[in-house]
């Protein structure tokens, strides 16, 4: 990837709210170009400046979003297409699309545990991050967040990342902190405080 980039990785399932990751990156590129979102009409550039790339193994979800992305000419299959889907990755070339990506956004409209945000801070990428149900306790003050019903905050909060340098580094200390809380031996500890509550208590 030559180009600066967003990142996202995982299914394709309607609840990861993927679609309005796509049309929300319409919006910034149009922005990013000089243009105005309030019209509609306007087409984003052909070869802008940042990409979305979407990881996940190719299925059902992911080729119906394919032909999202093309409906509103994001998408084509070469790799100055605004909007890339690379497939299945092995977990190597994983490691290396974390660290150089820009900033990882996870826009779902709910979560049981959200670990590619964990996976991505572990790798020293920031994260940005949906607010809804486990996100915020997961990932606590190492993201920043927005409401995924709201695609005007959407927008800003990504924004924002992308044009604060100090925010991003920032957010990969943080984020680096945050996975220590994550560790085998953490959780070990955590798991024997409760039984010696339990023992208390009884």
């Amino acid at each position: 990837m030559k180009k600066p980039y967003l990142l996202y990785v995982g299914n394709a399932y309607p609840h990861k709210n993927l679609e309005g990751l796509i049309k929300i990156f319409q919006q910034l590129i149009i922005q990013i170009s000089g243009g105005s979102t309030s019209n509609l009409e306007v087409e984003p550039p052909p070869n802008p400046d940042i990409q979305l790339v979407l990881v996940g193994k190719e299925d059902y979800f992911y080729t119906r979003l394919k032909s999202y992305a093309k409906s509103l000419d994001l998408w084509q299959e070469n790799v100055s297409s605004p909007v890339i889907f690379p497939g299945y990755i092995s977990d190597d070339n994983l490691a290396v699309l974390y660290r150089k990506a820009l900033l990882y956004v996870f826009p779902s409209f709910y979560e049981g545990f959200g670990l590619p945000s964990l996976e991505a801070m572990a790798n020293g990428c920031p994260v940005v991050s949906s607010n809804q149900t486990s996100l915020p306790e997961i990932l606590g003050q190492a993201a920043i967040y927005f409401d995924p019903n709201n695609e005007d905050e959407m927008l800003k909060q990504i924004q924002n990342l992308i044009n604060n340098k100090n925010l991003r580094q920032e957010l990969v200390s943080r984020g680096y902190e945050q996975i220590k809380k994550y560790s085998w031996l953490e959780c070990a500890k955590k798991t024997l405080e409760i039984y010696h509550q339990i023992l208390r208590q009884n």
